[in-house]
């Protein structure tokens, strides 16, 4: 059990402020209960212009998105029985990925940093993104919009929503899940969720938000996958001059400050000593918005800044130097844990350090 320091009150107020404005929290498994839209926040945010972004639309402060044609639907390939999805809950496929929006709030319990609007309201929409096996996305919640009944378009609203889905590079086997806040005019109905997953091609994918009839079975697709881990816990594994190794697991993981943070319902942490070594040539910045945890159904969780009393250090990383410490995230309680994944775009592929001996 690592050693717990005694924090200093002015510590505690400025991790408190510095909350304020990072809030959010992974998507969890899809077989699991989600957190509540309501629930306490969390801190587990990937910056939103950690890859390659491409927003569909840009909104106005008193508008809707402007400047763009309506975009072409996808075709559906890889067996998305029925075709283009019709409700809610309806998957789709389009060039190894696959798409859904799985629930509706309408309106959303905001979180703290949701700005109310005169005339305005926040709507959520819960999504799952996946990559079947197709190559690399990148998702990011910039690329995620929705359509109203009138055909205007509304991009999402970052840090509205507790829960919030968090952006990611997915590999094969990978996905990421939650929530999105959109606030759109009080007297507007939602219909459609935009997604751009293409930006270089120009591809979108269109989910309907309908309910669907009562009896009617979801449209659904082959999300099964094979384990990632190129290393047994303990050991390192190590390519193109990368190397990751996940050392101890903590699981549950201990609070830094209970009484200013603690995980939502259904949720706990999970802490992980890992070491990242350069066994390369040349220098290169690690930072912790590299590293992931995966599950054993294949979400990506990011790190954790504020429930774990530990992080590992980031900065650049000499030949032959390595940096040790703890990464925590936030799972869903009976999450099976399978792997770190470390993954920047100086890499040829990820990294996967296995969880299990």
């Amino acid at each position: 059990m690592r050693h717990q320091k005694n924090i200093h009150p002015l510590v505690c107020l400025t991790f408190l402020l510095l909350s304020l404005s990072c809030f959010t929290l992974t998507g969890g498994r899809e077989d699991s209960a989600q957190p509540d839209a309501g629930a306490s926040p969390t801190a587990t945010r990937r910056a939103a212009d950690a890859g390659p972004v491409a927003t569909a639309t840009s909104k106005t402060a008193s508008g809707p998105a402007e400047g763009t044609e309506t975009p072409k639907e996808p075709t559906p390939e890889g067996g998305a029985v029925g075709g283009i999805p019709e409700c809610l809950g309806d998957y789709q496929t389009a060039d190894g990925y696959f798409f859904a929006a799985l629930g509706l709030a309408d309106p959303a319990a905001p979180s703290i940093l949701y700005e109310e609007q005169e005339g305005m309201r926040l709507v959520g929409v819960r999504i799952i993104i996946g990559n079947q096996a197709g190559e690399q996305l990148y998702f990011s919640i910039s690329d995620v919009a929705v359509q109203d009944a009138e055909g205007d378009v509304w991009e999402s609203d970052y840090g509205s929503m507790d829960g919030e889905i968090s952006s990611n590079y997915l590999d094969p086997g990978e996905r990421v899940q939650g929530w999105l806040g959109f606030i759109i005019p009080e007297d507007r109905g939602v219909e459609t969720l935009v997604y751009l997953y293409d930006f270089i091609e120009d591809k979108y994918a269109y989910l309907p938000l309908a309910e669907p009839p009562a009896g009617r079975e979801p449209v659904r697709v082959d999300t099964a996958r094979s384990p990632r881990a190129d290393s047994p816990l303990g050991q390192a594994a190590e390519s193109g001059g990368f190397s990751l190794k996940a050392i101890r697991v903590e699981d549950p993981g201990e609070l830094a400050f209970p009484e200013l943070f603690q995980p939502p319902e259904g949720m706990h942490l999970v802490s992980v000593e890992i070491e990242v070594g350069n066994t390369g040539d040349e220098a290169w910045i690690f930072t912790t918005f590299d590293v992931s945890l995966v599950d054993a159904g294949g979400f990506l969780y990011v790190v954790d800044f504020f429930l774990g009393p530990d992080s590992i250090e980031s900065g650049e990383l000499e030949p032959d130097a390595s940096f040790r410490g703890w990464v925590s995230f936030v799972v869903p309680d009976g999450a099976g844990l399978e792997s770190i994944k470390l993954y920047s775009v100086l890499m040829d592929g990820p990294l996967y350090a296995g969880l299990s001996e």
